[in-house]
């Protein structure tokens, strides 16, 4: 239900995204309106279960241990998970289980306090209560830096625990040491460095919090009140359409960082970042949250990246490149590209399924993987995201979702649900594929699909198939699209 109702609420931001657009230079009062169409719980990004499966010839654990390996921390540092202290049903083996499947995350918490004060040596302790269906309603924190605090409790309450058979609540209490060596005398940083580069999608894949859809209403009522100080980020006709603000929120409503993007404009996203500093977000509901606020200048359009603020892979119908390297397809297996950055393959409108498979595969190790097709301009429109290590995990489905999968052929496009099949002809336009997305929408319209569709590329496909594909699929309501993520789909006749 959950997922029909996010559904409903895309094809809603997109049906408000429209506006005049100036279609010559002119002044300022000429140019396209900018609009703040809404702000809602931002999208987990495009997940779906490795299941033992490989990509790239790695499975889930091969890929972490790379990461481990370009992480970039501290290695003086260390992070001491104790023992679990349970007073009640859940047994105490589950508890550390379930802690220990989050380490990361916690890990998380304190590089982001490390950042700011790399001197940090503390000792915190967290105790919570765990519901009798597994949940964790509330969570405190002692000790540590203020900012961390809201952090780990954001983590904790995200925790599912197994159900006891009988019922009934448990206390749990645990300890988190976080050492650092290095000595205090080391300067704090003074100048705060860029955000992460921007993605349509939350930077979390852990479902939100139940709070979270207040927040975000109070977001927009923030966001609002500062939209005609936004408006000035911007002068003329250009750039124009569509944008979205990633906005991560404090406990306390505070703005913490902005990732802005879907212009391909690094000028007026700078500025966008800078009227938005200090923004408090007033809202009853005290946790840590990220906001996805849609904005449009003028017409709705599709999203646009700004090559600068990503690694580039260029994938032509030749093969990859990347910084001066070049893999032709077939000729040698790739070694994965560093972890830690943000990649973004950027294709040719010929480039076939094979290249683009090889780009991926390149770029699997990074953070996250954005795909773009080039069209001669600055800033390339988003076709979506790609698989990378992190699309790989819990994708936080129901027990019983039917999984989806796409596979776009040079003439066709096919999609499978369970042990069902679809097809449409890509010759007959973007009314065949609109019919074919609305099949879908009804399919999944009682929650009955998991919440990622994995979209297969044949090995002789152009990329110039892809977006009417990808459109067709937004204006079904389907956001978490995963390019590269499908293990594709075959007829059932």
């Amino acid at each position: 239900m959950e997922g029909a109702l996010n559904r409903i609420a895309i094809l809603a931001a997109l049906a408000a995204c429209g506006g005049r657009e100036a279609g010559v230079a002119g002044p300022t009062d000429l140019a396209p309106r900018l609009q703040l169409v809404r702000c809602s719980v931002a999208t987990p990004p495009p997940m779906i279960a490795d299941d033992g499966v490989t990509f790239g010839g790695l499975t889930k654990a091969e890929v972490l241990e790379l990461k481990r390996g370009s992480r970039i921390t501290d290695p003086t540092s260390s992070l001491v998970l104790g023992t679990a202290i349970t007073s009640g049903a859940v047994e105490r083996a589950d508890v550390d289980r379930v802690l220990r499947s989050q380490l990361s995350s916690l890990q998380s918490c304190y590089e982001r306090a490390f950042a700011k004060k790399p001197s940090l040596s503390s000792r915190i302790t967290v105790t919570f209560p765990v519901d009798p269906d597994g949940s964790v309603p509330t969570a405190s924190v002692v000790g540590g830096l203020g900012e961390m605090q809201p952090c780990v409790i954001n983590v904790v309450r995200k925790l599912r625990f197994p159900g006891p058979p009988g019922g009934g609540s448990t206390q749990v209490s645990f300890s988190l040491s976080l050492e650092n060596a290095r000595a205090a005398a080391i300067p704090e940083p003074t100048v705060k460095g860029p955000p992460a580069p921007w993605t349509p999608f939350a930077i979390d894949a852990s479902p939100p919090l139940d709070g979270a859809p207040a927040i975000a209403g109070a977001a927009e009522i923030a966001v609002r009140a500062r939209l005609d100080r936004l408006a000035t980020c911007f002068r003329g006709p250009t750039p124009a359409g569509s944008l979205r603000a990633m906005l991560d929120l404090d406990a306390t409503g505070l703005l913490r960082v902005a990732r802005i993007g879907g212009l391909g404009d690094e000028a007026s996203a700078v500025c966008l970042r800078r009227e938005l500093a200090g923004l408090r977000v007033k809202s009853a509901t005290l946790d840590a949250a990220e906001v996805a606020c849609d904005l449009a200048r003028g017409d709705a359009r599709r999203w646009r990246v700004d090559p600068g603020e990503y690694d580039v892979i260029r994938a032509t119908k030749a093969g990859v490149e990347h910084a001066g390297t070049r893999i032709a397809v077939g000729v040698s297996e790739p070694d994965a590209l560093p972890g830690n950055r943000v990649y973004l393959v950027l294709a040719d409108h010929d480039t076939p399924g094979t290249v683009l498979e090889l780009a991926l595969t390149w770029a699997f190790v990074g953070d996250a993987t954005l795909v773009a097709i080039a069209d001669g301009t600055p800033s390339p429109p988003l076709l979506g995201v790609g698989r990378s290590t992190f699309a790989l995990g819990d994708p936080h489905d129901a027990p019983i979702a039917v999984p989806v999968s796409m596979e776009v052929y040079a003439d066709r496009v096919m999609v499978c649900t369970g042990a069902s099949s679809q097809e449409a002809k890509l010759a007959d336009g973007p009314k065949a594929l609109d019919i074919l997305g609305a099949r879908l929408a009804t399919y999944c319209g009682t929650g009955r699909c998991a919440e990622t569709i994995g979209l297969a590329v044949d090995g002789d496909t152009p990329a110039a198939a892809l977006p009417p594909v990808l459109d067709a699929l937004r204006r079904a309501g389907f956001e978490r699209v995963l390019v590269g993520g499908g293990t594709g789909c075959r007829p059932t006749r």
